[in-house]
């Protein structure tokens, strides 16, 4: 997850908007609470390495947990 959080970080300093996705699959689908705070313990960390602003909250689709972010 750290990784991802500097790659995330990286796409955002240069101005993209990044889609972050949660893939679910089986019994996974029944923890959308834990999912999404392991989503928002992310965003928490890509936050202490840019700021960011988030264009759609998390919100569940058919395979997982979806959101995107850009830069503040």
């Amino acid at each position: 997850v750290s990784q991802s959080r500097y790659g995330a970080a990286k796409f955002i300093k240069k101005g993209h908007v990044v889609r972050i996705e949660m893939r679910l699959r089986g019994r996974e689908r029944g923890m959308l609470k834990f999912a999404r705070e392991k989503m928002e313990k992310f965003l928490s960390g890509v936050n202490l390495l840019t700021p960011i602003k988030i264009e759609k909250e998390i919100r569940p689709e058919p395979r997982g947990l979806t959101m995107i972010i850009a830069k503040q």
